[in-house]
């Protein structure tokens, strides 16, 4: 199945924040699980982390 990941899921699943339900975290895992990262959730990921 296909996925389309947004910003907080993509960076709630790096930094293992809690706030992440059990299954999202288990789609991310699951190594059969095709996601898709839209370029502006990379963006504001990489905008993110440059802020910390």
């Amino acid at each position: 199945m296909k996925y389309i990941l947004d910003t907080h899921a993509l960076i709630w699943f790096l930094e293992g924040n809690s706030r992440l339900s059990p299954i999202v975290k288990a789609i991310l895992s699951d190594a059969t699980s095709e996601l898709i990262l839209p370029a502006i959730a990379l963006a504001e990921s990489v905008w993110i982390v440059k802020s910390w």
